[in-house]
């Protein structure tokens, strides 16, 4: 009994030494995209957002939806080891700070001129990012490109 005990013991202890540490303030730097799973619904929620505070933008986007869909598509974000990042969108650049709260579950965006923005981290590894959207209240997958 104590062989197996002891035995046990050492496997997991063996086993427990290959576990990698999961670092999301080094995870998230770099580069990445919104998914092509991520593409259709996100799109969605951004033109009901805008719905909100301009129906007519709203109308213009969905008469343009597959345009539309392509640039939300074709955007690129950065996040800095400095913690700012960068948006690029069609429409320029989108500049900010970011950081994480209450032991990584949300992200927090500070950006100048808007309300801070709080999203919710579903998960978060070298290479995917699933954020609940603090403004639209969508779910967003982002991948490396």
């Amino acid at each position: 009994m104590k062989k197996a005990i002891f035995f046990t013991t050492l496997v997991i202890t063996f086993c427990s030494a290959f576990t990698l540490l999961h670092e999301p303030e080094k995870d998230i730097i770099g580069q990445w995209r919104i998914d092509d799973s991520s593409l259709e619904k996100t799109t969605n929620a951004i033109i009901e957002f805008t719905r909100k505070s301009n129906p007519d933008m709203a109308a213009q986007m969905d008469e343009r939806y597959e345009m539309v869909k392509d640039m939300i598509g074709g955007m690129s974000f950065e996040y800095k080891a400095d913690h700012t990042y960068e948006i690029v969108t069609p429409q320029g650049p989108q500049k900010g700070k970011w950081s994480f709260l209450d032991d990584n579950k949300f992200l927090l965006y500070t950006r100048e001129g808007r309300p801070d923005r709080k999203d919710e981290v579903l998960e978060i590894t070298a290479s995917r990012l699933r954020l609940v959207n603090g403004e639209r209240g969508d779910t967003t997958l982002f991948v490396r490109p």
